[in-house]
């Protein structure tokens, strides 16, 4: 199905984005915020290491996807398919940004680490989510081919 293949398309933005802005990033921090308690206080990571926690989840999503755009058939229903594949591809976007938010967020010293402006770039996940959704939602589902109809009873 093309809807499949291209929400498994998209769901490949966020993993292959986050490589190219791994490898184009002009001197990353080594040490960036990663993780906020309720007081708004960040926990600084090791950069390499919320880079890898950032693209094994994001890359895990992709391969689910690819999986389903192998083997989902035309008759799957189609509200269902498409809130799945959407959610499918905002959980693996939404990890994938984690590195570069905490780069910018590290970039800012006015920021001093704080959630900030950053933070919007989240919006990226829910549009890519979005788009899966619409994408697979906009396809005309075929129903089952009904079995045994037209044979010769007896």
């Amino acid at each position: 199905m093309p809807q499949f293949v291209a929400v498994a398309v998209i769901s490949a933005i966020a993993p292959f984005g986050l490589i190219v802005a791994a490898a184009v990033w002009p001197e990353p921090a080594s040490r960036i915020p990663a993780h906020w308690d309720f007081a708004g206080t960040p926990s600084l990571e090791g950069s390499a290491a919320v880079f890898w926690v950032s693209l094994v989840p994001a890359l895990a999503c992709f391969g689910v996807a690819i999986v389903c755009a192998i083997f989902l058939r035309d008759d799957v229903g189609r509200w269902g398919t498409a809130a799945g594949l959407g959610a499918l591809t905002l959980a693996g976007a939404f990890p994938a940004l984690i590195w570069p938010v905490g780069q910018v967020t590290a970039r800012m010293p006015g920021l001093d680490d704080q959630i900030g402006a950053p933070f919007l770039l989240y919006g990226i996940a829910f549009l890519l989510g979005a788009a899966s959704f619409a994408i697979a939602a906009a396809r005309a589902v075929r129903a089952p081919a009904a079995e045994g109809f037209g044979e010769a009873v007896g």
